[in-house]
């Protein structure tokens, strides 16, 4: 008789979704645990046939992903490939491939999800991106498809990793009121992303505690995530307003508005953003502390997290996926 996962799992005293994730070296299992499971697989000959699992429940072993619209933010901001990576390496050792919704506006990317889903031609998507009020998710969410959302989706119990943004943001802006800054401004992006508003609550939480009086002026928001219109602002900024930092919510929007103020302005300002990975060297920030959101892990953690989806969807097993990455102030 053949060796199953269940057999597997017994002798190794786990449970059969332990051995499952561990077949698709899952981050969330310790090296320990990985071990001893794949020596118990070498033990009984236990060897995951992928292609025969695949035709027997009717899949295919590919992902979908969902991306936001299609604007020069979207291409050029570094977020989007260092997530793919992570989608990738995850992809590559567990025998799925990945393809992409087409389209440039809401109704193309909709119907590109909807073949995608009536033609069974994933067995699950990846938004990587969270918005309000987005028919696209709401779509998936309502044919109960497997899925995972890389942010805070606005629908409850919807699988998500995301970063703390709020605790990330409180994190930075208290960093600067520390170092003795007290009129700092926060610029924001679009506030149809969930975590532009998520940043913003955490700079005001840092600043109620440090007793700083919020100013509604000090806020810059509804803005596109392009260098230039960093730069436009800082140049309208730094001839009005007197602050002596800032918090920017988009590494790219950071970009544009140091070359802006510097452009304009003889003294240096503090700008503290957030990056998608650690910085080794950037002119642009080389005195200024930042924030590492890890996306590469936050792209690692959705394809893993999806697997998990698939199967306990198979196994008709409830239970709510969510996971934070964790960050790291650089400076």
């Amino acid at each position: 008789m053949a060796v199953t996962i269940k057999d597997v799992a017994k002798k190794a005293g786990v449970a059969p979704s332990t051995v499952t994730r561990v077949i698709h070296d899952s981050s969330i299992i310790s090296q320990k645990t990985k071990d001893k499971v794949r020596a118990v697989m070498e033990e009984l000959n236990y060897y995951p046939n992928l292609n025969a699992r695949s035709l027997a429940s009717k899949k295919n072993s590919i992902i979908g992903l969902v991306f936001p619209d299609a604007t020069d933010a979207f291409y050029q901001n570094p977020f989007f490939p260092t997530v793919m990576r992570g989608l990738n390496e995850v992809g590559a050792n567990s025998n799925y491939s990945l393809q992409l919704t087409t389209g440039n506006d809401l109704t193309s990317r909709l119907n590109s999800v909807q073949r995608m889903i009536h033609g069974r031609q994933v067995d699950g998507l990846i938004f990587l991106y969270a918005r309000k009020n987005d028919p696209i998710l709401e779509f998936v969410h309502q044919q109960k498809f497997p899925l995972v959302v890389i942010g805070k989706p606005a629908i409850e119990n919807i699988p998500f990793v995301n970063n703390n943004n709020q605790q990330m943001a409180q994190d930075m802006t208290q960093y600067l009121v520390e170092k003795g800054y007290n009129k700092i401004g926060f610029i924001g992006g679009d506030p149809e992303q969930q975590f532009i508003n998520d940043r913003l609550l955490g700079y005001k939480e840092a600043l109620s505690n440090a007793n700083i009086e919020f100013q509604e002026d000090w806020v810059y928001n509804d803005l596109s995530f392009l260098p230039e219109v960093g730069y436009e602002l800082a140049q309208h900024i730094a001839k009005e307003q007197d602050f002596d930092a800032f918090v920017v919510a988009d590494q790219f929007v950071a970009t544009g508005f140091k070359e802006g103020w510097n452009a304009v302005s003889e003294t240096e300002i503090p700008v503290i953003t957030f990056h998608s990975f650690h910085m080794h060297e950037n002119a642009n920030f080389s005195s200024d502390p930042y924030v590492n959101i890890n996306a590469h892990e936050l792209g690692k953690g959705a394809l893993e997290m999806l697997l998990e989806v698939i199967q306990n969807q198979e196994e008709e097993t409830e239970r709510v996926f969510q996971r934070y990455v964790d960050h790291e102030i650089i400076g």
